[in-house]
Formats: C-alpha cells, sequence, structure tokens
C-alpha cells in the first residue's frame, strides 16, 4: 500500500504560489508577444453573413424541393384518381345506353306484336263481315 506522502502532488503538478505567478506572466508575455508580432489570438471562427445566407439559401432550396415533390405526388394521385373517375364514368354511360338500347327495342318488339295481333283481328273481322255481307 502507497503511504500518505507518495500522493502528494509533485512541484509539476502544484507549483504553488510563486509557480502560478510565472505561469501568468509567462503567458501574458507571450500574448504581448503575439500581439506585437501581429499574430491574431487563435479562436474559432465566426459565422459570416455570407455563410450564413448560403446555409439559409440551401435550406430553403431543400425545402422548395420536398414542397414541389409532395406537390407532383398530390398531382399525380389527382390525375390518376381523374382518370379513373373519367373511365367509371364511361364505362357506365355506356351500360346506360345499352339499357335503354335492349329498352327500347323490347318495346318496339311488343308494339309490332301488338299491331300484328290487332291486323290479324282486324283481318278476321273483315272477313267474317264480308262472309255475312256476301252471305246474304
Amino acid at each position: 500500500m502507497a503511504s500518505p506522502q507518495d500522493s502528494k502532488p509533485t512541484d509539476e503538478q502544484n507549483p504553488g504560489i510563486l509557480g502560478n505567478i510565472m505561469q501568468t506572466v509567462t503567458g501574458t508575455l507571450g500574448g504581448a508577444k503575439d500581439a506585437v508580432m501581429g499574430k491574431a489570438p487563435e479562436k474559432a471562427p465566426a459565422d459570416t453573413p455570407t455563410d450564413k445566407a448560403v446555409e439559409y439559401k440551401d435550406y430553403t432550396l431543400q425545402a422548395a424541393t420536398e414542397t414541389a415533390d409532395v406537390a407532383n405526388q398530390k398531382m399525380k394521385k389527382t390525375a390518376d384518381a381523374t382518370a379513373q373517375k373519367a373511365i367509371e364514368t364511361k364505362d357506365i354511360t355506356g351500360d346506360k345506353a345499352i339499357e335503354g338500347k335492349d329498352f327500347t327495342v323490347e318495346k318496339a318488339v311488343g308494339a309490332k306484336d301488338f299491331t300484328v295481333e290487332k291486323a290479324i283481328q282486324g283481318k278476321d273481322f273483315t272477313v267474317e263481315k264480308k262472309d255475312a255481307f256476301v252471305g246474304k
């Protein structure tokens, strides 16, 4: 097991008061020297208005593209639905036209049959009256 004296920080780890003063003076002198030599202090690059404009332009372009894509998808769905409705309407109209034609044909056949029946009855009636008139 290590003794308590072994866990004491070394002079490099804990320089003491004089060491702290020396580090501060050295850091200050180094900063002053850099300022005289024209070196700018190192710091994070700031966002420029141009950088922000490019960032917003990219964002706006992306948003516009997404909006256009959604609009195109909706327009395609609407066109597909409209085409489907047109096909259904055409089919229904065709079916109704066929039903109407069939109904008209049935009525015409019925009227023809009725007319033929009435013509036969009229002929028979006429023949009976002629026979009755001639037989007298």
